[in-house]
């Protein structure tokens, strides 16, 4: 059983924590758990398929890698209401149609993957210093395949330097995870544009899990393919 698929088999029922160093600066992992079905699988969402697509309830990692308040000072933070209308304002520029659940406080749409693959589900979810964007694969990976695409998926998380590619191996379902915290400053479209970069991921590794998933590729073969 590899990394990724253990993340979803765990029993936690508190967020565990974590200090990792990289050169000189430091990051935070937090292990949570967070499911966005509503966002997408509702109108205006699912144009083309046949059925809400699902997404990945799982324990993922988040990675903060904000600097800390100086001098012991508090860092100022934008909440998520203030977060919301920012968000609104970008998809808008984007021309997408997209659902907003209040309970969520995060928006939901759905993007045709190329070469008529079928439409991915993207969702950017507005915290309070914080805005996290997934996009869930329309792919149902296969019980008998699922081992294979943990490896893939782990292989390609290992070199990936922002977000991660998770996996319910219990529902067969993959998704791309990107965290980015605020650290009090407004987003600008550069850091909104994450939330676009979530539907690409997915987008470029959605041939090659598919090539996985059929056994028609190894996950070593496949994930050295998609880094070349």
């Amino acid at each position: 059983v590899y990394g990724t698929a253990l993340l979803t088999n765990g029993n936690h029922k508190q967020p565990l924590l974590t200090r990792l160093r990289r050169g000189s600066r430091s990051a935070f992992c937090r292990i949570f758990t967070f499911c966005p079905d509503s966002l997408i699988s509702q109108p205006p969402f699912l144009t083309r398929s046949a059925g809400p697509v699902q997404s990945a309830c799982l324990w993922g990692i988040l990675t903060e890698s904000a600097p800390a308040a100086q001098n012991g000072a508090e860092m100022s933070k934008i909440t998520a209401d203030a977060l919301i209308p920012c968000v609104r304002d970008y998809l808008k520029r984007q021309g997408l149609v997209f659902n907003y659940s209040e309970e969520l406080k995060g928006f939901g749409f759905g993007m045709e993957l190329k070469n008529d693959r079928g439409v991915a589900g993207v969702a950017a979810v507005c915290g309070d210093d914080s805005l996290i964007a997934f996009c869930t694969s329309p792919l149902h990976i296969r019980d008998e395949r699922r081992n294979d695409v943990a490896e893939f998926l782990h292989r390609v998380n290992m070199n990936m330097l922002f977000g991660c590619l998770q996996f319910d191996i219990d529902k067969g379902s993959v998704r791309y995870m990107a965290y980015s915290r605020l650290c009090g400053v407004m987003p600008d479209d550069s850091t909104l544009a994450s939330i676009m970069m979530a539907f690409r991921v997915i987008d470029d590794t959605e041939p090659l899990l598919e090539a996985v998933d059929k056994g028609e590729i190894s996950p070593k073969d496949a994930a050295a393919k998609l880094e070349s």
